[in-house]
């Protein structure tokens, strides 16, 4: 595989931002891994695994830096005798929309709630992507990997890959994994329509009261859009902070102040999810320009790059966002893209 060098890597990410890496290396097959690891032990700099670059901010000046692009390709369905499941086999550089529109035409359900997420499979388990009240981990059977520090080739169970809100072992220990492919496991029975307020008003207002699996994905195709600019036409990295997660004693505080503040169940009842996108919002950042980046005006919780403003740019926009949040509320909010040095 040939290495390209002095890339640019505002080319590679939804924001548009970044400086240039040294050695850019693109991962088609089994063997590309063994070259990569060579070459980084060959370098000695730092590496970074990249997929589509949804979820990722490169500094403006970069010191050396080995970019490794994840561009595996492949699916395949197998039947679990007996069941009404299937395991779903996807290599890591699929285009996750893609993934989940090849399930709903199967008529697979499982992951039609996890629609319209840009990035690639291989990144899903990574920050353990989550949806309308489906997380990836919900369906996660397994990931095949390469493991950087061993040169090893494995696989790690779903109770392995160590899930969290929003993270998972392969987030905590950046650059050490490359993941090839996941294992989903897919029902072939009707879907549940997501327990959300928008999702049963757009269906309330088509009159559709039994949706199908195609529906249900439409549904949360055109309420993204909504609410979402597509990162192929406007520079963004989707939701730009994590929607910070309280002690049940410290929601109700917030709670009392402002009793319309949006709470969201979690799966320990100790504990509730704010919507970071209304704390944002109530600081008056919603629409709000900061220098040449943009608040959007349909979601606070979006940072929009259309002035092709730096990385320096972007995270001083985060850091005035992140004080005002802070002074109002007492709650530091936690950025999701990574930033990569």
């Amino acid at each position: 595989m040939k290495i390209v060098k002095d890339a640019q890597l505002k080319d590679y990410t939804s924001l548009r931002v970044g400086g240039t890496a040294s050695h850019f290396f693109p991962m088609r097959k089994e063997a590309d891994l063994l070259e990569f690891s060579k070459l980084k032990k060959k370098l000695g700099i730092k590496t970074h695994i990249l997929g589509e670059g949804t979820n990722t901010i490169f500094l403006d000046d970069m010191s050396p830096i080995l970019i490794g692009k994840m561009e595996f390709k492949g699916k395949k369905v197998k039947e679990i005798k007996g069941t009404d499941f299937v395991r779903f086999h996807v290599c890591g550089g699929e285009k996750w929309d893609d993934v989940v529109r090849f399930a709903v035409e199967k008529n697979y359900s499982g992951i039609e709630s996890l629609s319209a997420i840009p990035g690639t499979a291989g990144a899903t388990p990574v920050q353990n992507v989550g949806a309308y009240g489906t997380e990836i981990s919900d369906v996660l059977v397994s990931v095949t990997l390469y493991d950087l520090k061993t040169d090893t080739f494995m696989q790690c169970t779903n109770k392995e890959c160590d899930f969290g809100y929003r993270t998972s072992r392969f987030k905590r220990q950046e650059g050490r994994y490359i993941i090839t492919s996941i294992e989903l496991e897919l029902s072939k029975s009707k879907s549940r329509v997501p327990a959300y307020k928008d999702v049963t008003e757009h269906f309330r207002t088509k009159k559709i009261t039994n949706p199908s699996l195609l529906e249900i994905r439409n549904a949360i195709i055109a309420i993204r859009e909504t609410k979402l600019p597509d990162p192929s036409r406007v520079p963004n990295a989707g939701s730009f902070f994590k929607n910070p997660v309280l002690a049940l004693k410290d929601a109700k505080k917030i709670k009392k102040k402002y009793p319309e503040v949006p709470l969201y169940d979690t799966r320990d009842m100790k504990f509730v999810k704010l919507s970071a996108g209304w704390l944002i919002e109530k600081c008056g950042y919603k629409g709000k320009s900061i220098g040449p980046i943009e608040i959007y005006k349909k979601n606070a919780l979006v940072f929009v790059n259309k002035k092709r403003g730096t990385a320096r740019d972007i995270l001083d926009a985060e850091e005035e966002v992140k004080g005002a949040v802070h002074k109002e509320f007492g709650i530091l909010l936690e950025r999701e893209p990574l930033v990569i040095s």
